[in-house]
């Protein structure tokens, strides 16, 4: 098994020769829209995307409350309906491996919602190194 930091570095090469970001995008954006959870929520949490990531700005015009990691203040996480979360890689299981922060870890736990994480299919690992305080997603969105 890799480590967290192989796995980052090779997420990070993968991302910079990818060329379809915006057409695969757009496929999840769709995947993620089509949810029932997503069509119910009234306030969602997606997140402002990096460079080589998976865009979910688009959820954005589904008339939904849209709350961003880095709004001020940031509201109660029990008021989030559907939390769109990133990660670097996600295994089979939803395990995710984030950007060794430890944001979305800490704000998991506190949410009352269905977890996505949005991913291309590079991003998937049969498994990926864990430690106690990681926090899976529920379900993992991927292009194909």
């Amino acid at each position: 098994m890799k480590t967290k930091q192989e796995i980052r570095e090779f997420i990070r090469q993968r991302r910079r020769e990818y060329d379809r970001v915006a057409e695969d995008s757009a496929v999840i954006c769709a995947r993620i829209a089509a949810m029932p959870g997503f069509r119910e929520a009234a306030t969602v949490l997606l997140y402002s995307p990096m460079r080589g990531e998976v865009d979910v700005r688009p959820l954005a015009a589904f008339g939904k409350k849209v709350v961003l990691p880095e709004d001020e203040p940031f509201p109660d996480p029990s008021a989030i309906d559907f939390a769109v979360i990133p990660g670097v890689a996600y295994d089979v299981r939803g395990n995710r491996l984030g950007r060794g922060g430890g944001y979305y870890d800490r704000l998991i736990p506190k949410l009352r919602c269905r977890t996505v994480g949005p991913a291309f299919s590079f991003q998937i690992f049969d498994s990926i190194p864990m430690e106690e305080w990681d926090c899976p997603v529920d379900e993992v969105i991927t292009e194909k």
